[in-house]
């Protein structure tokens, strides 16, 4: 049923529940496994709920609660989390500039 109404409900709890899944696969993952595969498909998720929803970009704070021992190494675990904040950062601010500008 929800998925068959137009409102904004349906995506951003379609792309909720795809990056809370996302996220316990970046949770559970083998140490030293992750790649940028799984946060960048994070970070697109949570920039695609915020775009519907601009109160549910916070989200993408889950991404620091994963373990530094679950990437290859520190330096990809930073990179991994300025492309998850980054995408989600520049989704936001062009909602919110979006929005201004059409007086939503």
């Amino acid at each position: 049923f929800s998925s068959a109404v137009y409102t904004a409900d349906t995506l951003t709890v379609s792309f909720a529940v795809l990056s809370i899944a996302l996220f316990v696969n970046m949770l559970t993952a083998e140490d030293g496994s992750l790649d940028y595969k799984l946060p960048l498909g994070f970070g697109l998720c949570c920039a695609a709920m915020a775009m519907c929803k601009l109160p549910y970009a916070p989200l993408c704070l889950l991404a620091l609660t994963v373990p530094l021992k679950k990437f290859a190494s520190t330096k990809d675990a930073i990179r991994n989390f300025v492309v998850v904040f980054a995408a989600v950062g520049v989704i936001s601010v062009a909602t919110l500039l979006f929005g201004a500008d059409k007086g939503t």
